[in-house]
């Protein structure tokens, strides 16, 4: 199994999501394990490494980032980086 199926296959929600997506990403609740098992803030490029995240993905990944900031599940700090 590849690095980034393992990565995906630790989601506890990833069945939640393949069936709501075509190109599913990790879920909003995998997002902020992930963001809190780092224990330092991550840039968007980090945490898309971390999460292997496709480079077709890359926009809808930007897309639940800006809605999780919206909805005050994450935070950036001064350089932008995602606390």
């Amino acid at each position: 199994m590849k690095k980034r199926d393992i990565a995906r296959a630790t989601d506890p929600h990833r069945e939640r999501e393949a069936s709501r997506y075509e190109h599913p990403i990790p879920s909003r609740e995998f997002i902020l394990r992930t963001l809190a098992e780092a224990g330092v803030p991550l840039t968007d490029e980090e945490l898309a490494q971390r999460l292997a995240i496709k480079p077709k993905e890359r926009d809808a990944f930007a897309k639940r980032l800006g809605a999780m900031e919206r909805e005050g599940q994450i935070l950036r700090n001064r350089k932008g980086a995602i606390l």
